[in-house]
């Protein structure tokens, strides 16, 4: 599954999900995107929320999401 948190520290929001070249590739046209190596997870701006969801439903459809506001199957 995928899991989205937010790290209030940053004001970003943190995805640890399977490796997915499609989503890679959906990621780095959201402005803002970086990978922080050293946690081995993409950060995104809290304003590219909608951009990061439809690059989600694009790279993970079906599969089940983890977030702060609970359990969800992304579509």
């Amino acid at each position: 599954g995928v899991i989205v948190t937010t790290d209030s520290e940053m004001n970003r929001l943190v995805v640890v999900a399977p490796y997915s070249t499609q989503f890679i590739i959906s990621a780095k046209t959201i402005r803002g995107q970086r990978w922080d190596a050293e946690r081995k997870v993409r950060t995104f701006p809290i304003e590219a929320k909608r951009e990061l969801w439809g690059a989600l439903v694009k790279s993970y459809f079906g599969k089940v999401c983890v977030g702060e506001k609970g359990i969800k199957v992304i579509e």
